[in-house]
């Protein structure tokens, strides 16, 4: 009830402050975010309640974008987003650092109210093969800009799903295009037999990210 009597107040800030369900669910309610402007409670337990009271306030204000990092969240809360259409309109989204599997994934970029992302960063999480599958054949990143997925700790063998999209923007193909292997490259590459054999590696890498 603290925050009812503080009209004023547009910042919040209670990350990491080992906050339990109770407590979370009690702080994230309507009446208390009528007038925040900025609230960061990750790094605590999130209640169902409290975490839909958070995605309505955003919807309400015609938010842009969510930083969700370091939430604790689960497949069942990329569930309750998408089921609940809270990321239409959303161009930034801040996944990172969460319990998000395979099946979260597939359930997010099957949504088409992610069609206005421009940045996004799944960092962190717990998917996998299928995951990134799930993001190389959805048709709705056209406008993706930006995407952050720590690269470096999958198999080289997946780079290969995300560079060869026939979807993603070259944009976001280009990091991990430039981790394939030159052979790979070459028998990609929509050329006749002799131009390819010809091509150096900048070439082909630029000549793959024009022909998807």
């Amino acid at each position: 009830q603290t925050l009812q009597h503080l009209p004023s107040l547009k910042r919040l800030s209670l990350q990491f402050c080992a906050l339990d369900e109770e407590c979370t669910d009690a702080l994230i309610t309507p009446e208390n975010l009528r007038n925040l402007r900025e609230l960061m409670v990750y790094g605590n337990t999130r209640g169902e309640k409290g975490f839909k009271a958070l995605l309505q306030h955003a919807q309400q204000q015609g938010a842009t974008g969510l930083d969700l990092s370091y939430h604790n969240l689960t497949d069942e809360h990329i569930t309750l987003m998408v089921e609940g259409h809270y990321l239409s309109g959303m161009r930034s989204l801040m996944l990172d650092e969460n319990f998000i599997s395979d099946q979260g994934l597939i359930t997010l970029f099957s949504s088409p109210d992610i069609a206005d992302l421009e940045e996004l960063n799944l960092g962190g999480n717990a998917f996998g093969e299928e995951g990134l599958q799930a993001i190389a054949a959805s048709p709705y990143l056209t406008k993706l800009r930006i995407m952050y997925l720590d690269i470096d700790e999958y198999d080289p063998g997946n780079c290969e799903i995300i560079g060869l999209s026939t979807t993603l923007p070259p944009a976001i193909r280009r990091p991990f295009v430039e981790q394939l292997p030159t052979e790979l490259l070459r028998q990609h590459v929509q050329r006749n037999f002799f131009l390819r054999t010809f091509m150096d590696r900048e070439t082909l890498i630029e000549a793959l990210l024009e022909d998807k």
